[in-house]
């Protein structure tokens, strides 16, 4: 009985005596951004994190949800930071990937990765970026 109890309490004190790191976040609307579609097409976006390639990365995003015209869409960084957290220990910019819903439908994953068929644009973006677009984007056709 003995035993379970240490095992049981070791858990707690590790936790009470970790100390959550500090963030630098100051608002948690920096941990979002948001896409608004103006243009006619439904649109999909995608963030590869692979800056400095801008080129489209292996995740498929035809399961995300579509945005449609006239919609928006809202994308977090990470659960527990915000954008200036990310840009600052990262140190780079990121590439946000917009793509047309219905060539996403009608076309495989692989033929639109080599050709960029779909691909509507490609938007360079840090923290300055999004403070200077009040953390949104705007697609238009």
């Amino acid at each position: 009985m003995k035993k379970y109890t240490l095992i049981g309490i070791i858990p707690v004190i590790l936790a009470v005596t970790c100390k959550k790191k500090d963030s630098i976040c100051e608002d948690d609307d920096e941990k979002y951004f948001t896409v608004i579609n103006n243009s006619s097409k439904t649109i999909k976006h995608q963030l590869y994190w692979s800056y400095p390639d801008s080129s489209i990365g292996e995740y498929d995003p035809t399961l995300l949800d579509g945005i449609e015209p006239g919609k928006s869409s809202i994308w977090s960084v990470h659960a527990s930071t915000c954008w200036k957290e990310h840009f600052e220990e990262k140190g780079t910019n990121e590439f946000i990937h917009i793509f047309d819903q219905d060539t996403l439908e009608a076309i495989d994953w692989e033929i639109i990765r080599s050709t960029n068929r779909g691909l509507l644009n490609v938007i360079e973006f840090n923290l300055d970026t999004l403070k200077d677009n009040n953390f949104t984007f705007i697609i238009t056709d």
